[in-house]
């Protein structure tokens, strides 16, 4: 899946695909935690203290 980076203020970001959004539930204001691999990197839930 392509996605293409736009300017978002003084950063740089890109727009999920509808597909990915409903696949993962993801809405607006969501928070991820980002992960750098070797790979490339990866958007993971933030884990809550219980």
């Amino acid at each position: 899946m392509r996605v293409t980076l736009i300017q978002v203020g003084d950063e740089v970001g890109f727009i999920f695909p509808d597909e990915i959004l409903e696949r993962y539930n993801l809405k607006t204001g969501d928070e991820r935690e980002l992960i750098v691999t070797d790979y490339g990197f990866e958007l993971i839930p933030i884990r809550r203290a219980s």
